[in-house]
């Protein structure tokens, strides 16, 4: 805290200031608004020839508040003042005095929950009882952002030193002026040393707050200066990004985009903490802090070109590896000079998430499959993923033989509409797999040339059922797909997919009584068993009927 009371020479100096910046209007009309105090100011100033002197800190009276009568005693101004006195860049969060919460950076813990400042929503009491019109705010108040005081800066407040508490007045709420009386109050400044994770428009993280005892009436400045060296930055470390293809074909990245030439659009790099998705180069069209402070920023004077179309360098045949080194930085949206640019910083965190995507099958219908890799910053120089070979299909053979002296019956499919067999399924470990479709489904390979779902033939009602004679048998051959629900270009389809379970079980049906034979009729009661199938290793799956109803 700093005193200047006892300086003639300083006096006459405040008094010119203060006759230049202007002092309360003590010949305003009655009910007229008073100003809202000073707002935020930042310039460029030298280092004082000696060290700041500082107010000691200390706690003002429990009950200090405001006199009861605050239109009778004179209020007193006091101009607060925050000083970076370091060698790197500090942030304060800042807010509108039309909220009625004062600059944001300084806070006033002895007045609470009075305002320090008028809210222009709200009226003053004493405006509704002269019965002048309350005036709504001129404009509307910005969010919180945060506000950076560079070294050898300051900002200053000036408090016009009267408070504002809440009341009630013809149903209305409105705030009463009042002035606090002469004791000594407290002070709270806060800063940070570092922005938040989404830029300047979200609270400051890592808060340091000093608190400075002040007496109202008798310290017209109040300073907080900012003295501690901030930790150094921590030195960015090198990891190298390794995407092998062992496949059987290749495999094509995603382009970078022209304005981020040194970013992988293929990888992305998170914390595994919270999520946070880490920017790993700056773009062009946008300065970094550094280049802003040094006023040698140039943006790109162009529009950023589309990304191109799969490039050779970005197709990695089987048996090769593509490598992307990263710098170890990341980049955080920040301001200088009201300026939007990006700050040049290293994760916070070591444990970090990579996630790599890849483009498989014809370039015209591509599939992406993704991969997450957990790493450790600064430990793990290097981050591998090898792409394992496109598994194909089994075939399988699935039969049915009756050896019974007596036909039996199943249900089979009805081609083109139902291709796939009704007298038997293949079950997973979770699931019943689909094991064809018809034409009236959309297939993800023909889903694009706009040709989904439409059938030749117009498609029968019903299933036929067939007859399978004494001694005979029945069988069909599963070419060893399934089918998934997918979705391609925005349109529903069914995409052909390679069972990922080796384990599976083969449920076979059929009936063994009299019963309705012919198109458009289902068996009645069915008899069902259940043999295994390994998928890749059996060929062939045979059950026989030896009896009749179940086992």
């Amino acid at each position: 805290m700093q005193t200047f009371g006892d300086s003639p020479w300083l006096v006459l100096t405040l008094i010119g200031v203060f006759a230049a910046c202007g002092s309360p209007d003590k010949s305003a009309e009655p009910g007229s608004r008073p100003s809202n105090g000073g707002g935020d100011t930042s310039w460029q100033v030298d280092p004082p020839p000696g060290p700041d002197a500082s107010s000691p800190d200390g706690d003002g009276p429990d009950d200090a508040g405001p006199s009861d009568d605050g239109a009778s005693e004179e209020a007193h101004s006091t101009t607060f003042r925050i000083v970076n006195r370091t060698e790197s860049t500090m942030r304060v969060q800042s807010h509108d005095n039309c909220d009625g919460r004062g600059p944001g950076w300084v806070s006033f813990p002895d007045f609470r929950p009075a305002r320090m400042t008028e809210d222009c929503t709200v009226c003053r009491c004493d405006t509704l009882d002269s019965g002048t019109p309350c005036a709504a705010c001129a404009k509307a108040c910005r969010r919180p952002r945060v506000k950076t005081i560079e070294p050898g800066e300051k900002l200053e407040w000036t408090w016009s030193g009267h408070l504002y508490r809440q009341n009630r007045d013809r149903g209305r709420a409105c705030y009463r002026q009042q002035v606090p009386s002469r004791e000594t109050y407290r002070a709270e400044f806060c800063w940070s040393k570092q922005a938040g994770p989404t830029g300047q428009n979200e609270t400051l993280v890592d808060l340091e707050c000093e608190t400075t005892a002040f007496g109202y009436g008798d310290d017209e400045v109040v300073t907080q200066t900012i003295t501690s060296s901030p930790d150094p930055e921590p030195a960015p470390q090198e990891t190298t990004f390794e995407l092998v293809n062992n496949g059987n074909q290749a495999i094509h990245l995603n382009p970078r985009s022209g304005c981020r030439p040194n970013d992988a659009e293929w990888l992305s790099v998170s914390s595994a903490g919270d999520g946070e998705a880490y920017r790993l180069a700056s773009d062009c069209t946008v300065c970094t802090c550094e280049d802003a402070q040094n006023g040698s920023c140039a943006v790109c004077k162009r529009r950023c070109p589309p990304r191109e179309p799969t490039s050779p360098e970005l197709t990695i045949q089987p048996g090769e590896t593509h490598t992307w080194t990263w710098s170890g930085h990341i980049y955080r949206n920040d301001q200088v000079g009201g300026r939007m640019c990006h700050r040049e910083t290293v994760p916070s965190t070591d444990e970090l998430e990579a996630s790599l995507c890849w483009f498989e099958g014809q370039k015209s219908n591509p599939k992406q499959n993704c991969t997450s890799v957990d790493f450790t910053y600064g430990e793990d120089a290097t981050v591998r993923h090898e792409v394992e070979p496109q598994a194909r299909p089994q075939e399988t053979t699935v039969r049915l033989v009756n050896t019974l002296d007596e036909p039996i019956r199943i249900e089979r499919g009805q081609a083109p509409c139902n291709p796939g067999p009704d007298w038997f399924s293949i079950r997973d470990q979770q699931r019943e797999l689909k094991l064809s479709t018809s034409c009236r489904t959309c297939s993800c390979r023909t889903a694009q040339n706009g040709t989904c779902g439409v059938c030749a033939v117009r498609c029968a009602p019903g299933t036929p059922i067939e007859r399978i004679p004494s001694g005979q048998s029945v069988e069909w051959t599963w070419p060893g797909w399934s089918y998934e629900h997918a979705s391609v270009n925005n349109q529903s389809c069914v995409a052909r997919r390679v069972p990922r379970s080796k384990t599976h079980k083969v449920r076979m049906c059929w009936n063994d009584k009299d019963g309705p034979v012919g198109s458009g009729h289902k068996l009645g009661s069915t008899t069902c068993e259940t043999v295994p199938l390994e998928y890749g290793g059996d060929e062939i799956v045979v059950h026989e009927v030896t009896s009749n109803g179940s086992p």
